[in-house]
């Protein structure tokens, strides 16, 4: 387990955790590991932690010191791994419908990479992405593991409208739109799944830490996922393997 490069105060009630300023994965597996053992010891004091590419916010419950607890943990022995939770890669399959009705984008794209839209579908469905982060709108995931062959640059003039479970390319990363929202991804395509729901008792459908894998359905199998969503009885196909 790799020790965080910097603690310091994060406002009045919480400190900031930093490691090397990079996106990595060996290095988030770190970092996901230090975030459990964290709970795991300092479950008393600690209200909830932020995970994000390299670098953990732990909110502190009322009367914590943030002065007090940064001493804590850097006394904290990170030797042994003993005492964190064994890891599990969590595999969530994610449909998404690469149709020009919803890949609003996705020709362009194509055409500005020199690859045909089924060789983007394809290249876009092979990776296995790691979730690093959930932010800028609540639920959505931001990615890693985007080929370079799909790189490419923020619109110049964002939408003011993207649909929920929009799938989209922004500069080196790809990620899902979990609300209607402004933005200035590139749109390639949807999924018809719920990415945040308030009323559920996990409200968001990732977490830091899991990984996604994309593959493609077509529009009439979309429509039918999509009522099976709505009727809640369509189920995340996930797979968990050992890290």
């Amino acid at each position: 387990m790799i020790a965080p490069k910097d603690i310091q105060p994060f406002g009045d009630a919480a400190i900031l955790l930093s490691w090397e300023q990079k996106i990595d994965e060996v290095l988030h597996v770190e970092i996901i590991k230090y975030d459990a053992l964290l709970h795991q010891q300092y479950s008393k004091e600690i209200l909830e932690t932020v995970v994000s590419y390299a670098s953990i916010a732990v909110y502190l419950k009322k009367g914590v010191s943030p002065i007090s607890f940064i001493e804590v943990l850097k006394r904290l022995s990170i030797v042994s791994t003993k005492t964190a939770s064994s890891q599990k890669k969590v595999v969530c399959k994610i449909p998404v419908c690469y149709h020009n009705s919803f890949g609003l984008d996705i020709e362009e794209l194509a055409n500005s990479s020199g690859l045909s839209v089924s060789e983007v579908v394809k290249i876009h469905t092979s990776p296995l992405y790691r979730v690093y982060f959930i932010g800028f709108l609540p639920g959505f995931p931001y990615l890693g593991g985007l080929d370079k062959r799909l790189y490419t640059p923020r619109k110049e003039t964002p939408r003011s409208v993207i649909e929920a479970g929009s799938v989209a390319i922004g500069g080196e990363q790809t990620g899902i739109y979990p609300v209607n929202s402004p933005g200035g991804w590139n749109i390639i395509g949807k999924t018809p799944l719920q990415l945040f729901n308030p009323s559920k008792d996990h409200i968001t459908l990732f977490k830091a830490g899991d990984y996604i894998q994309f593959y493609e359905v077509s529009l009439t199998e979309f429509n039918d996922i999509l009522l099976q969503v709505e009727s809640n009885t369509f189920t995340v196909e996930k797979e968990v393997q050992d890290v």
